[in-house]
């Protein structure tokens, strides 16, 4: 069984205008919270997620240009601590997820980016 939540906002990456590495730590804080609302509400609305462990598929909608791998990668960091942090997964560590697949589609629109996050269970 899959289980996935959408989102239609695109998470920032660690670097360029406006990474994370370049973010204030206050604006990266202000960042996570609106992460955490999002992921709560859509995990809320969907069925419990499966227990560890996990492989998560991680899927980036971008509409203008691809990230290079390593970032888009790394563009995971606050939705996956909002997942944490919600109570869908106990933890982000290896033992946890044992497996991280990072995909990027290109969509049409702007307005359809977003993300997708898979967990499925690893028997």
């Amino acid at each position: 069984m899959t289980w996935a939540i959408e989102l239609d906002r695109l998470p920032a990456g660690l670097n360029g205008r406006g990474g994370l590495l370049r973010m204030h730590w206050t604006k990266r804080e202000e960042l996570q919270r609106i992460w955490n609302a999002l992921v709560s509400w859509a995990v809320s609305s969907a069925p419990p997620a499966p227990r560890p462990p996990v492989r998560l598929v991680y899927v980036r909608k971008y509409a203008r240009q691809p990230m290079d791998l390593d970032n888009a990668a790394s563009s995971l960091k606050q939705p996956l601590d909002a997942l944490v942090r919600c109570g869908a997964l106990p933890d982000d560590g290896p033992h946890v997820v044992v497996e991280l697949v990072t995909r990027q589609e290109k969509v049409g629109k702007v307005a359809d980016q977003g993300i997708r996050i898979e967990l499925h269970p690893i028997q």
